[in-house]
């Protein structure tokens, strides 16, 4: 679901599918980034894209401990904080 489309590996993808989301700020729910298939298939890619068209994200539930929080977005988090944006949790914890 999360994953943008990759004619070389004949993956669809769906995640350009919400790209009018632009004011989306928390995403919970089945969106782990820890999961066999999406280790593989969210990559730069998909943080790029989410960068650019979820600017208000500030919370999605990618990564069950912040230890966990794999480079990419912990590039994200770092950019977005050196750009004085909205800052970015990516992974859960209680509500």
């Amino acid at each position: 679901m999360l994953s943008l489309r990759n004619t070389s590996t004949n993956r669809p993808g769906y995640l350009q599918h919400l790209s009018g989301l632009k004011q989306l700020k928390k995403l919970c729910g089945s969106v782990s980034a820890e999961t066999a298939e999406t280790v593989v298939t969210i990559g730069w890619a998909e943080v790029r894209w989410m960068d650019q068209n979820w600017p208000e994200l500030r919370q999605a539930d990618f990564f069950e401990e912040a230890i966990s929080v794999s480079e990419q977005f912990r590039w994200l988090q770092d950019k977005r904080k050196s750009e004085g944006r909205v800052p970015l949790e990516t992974y859960m914890y209680d509500y």
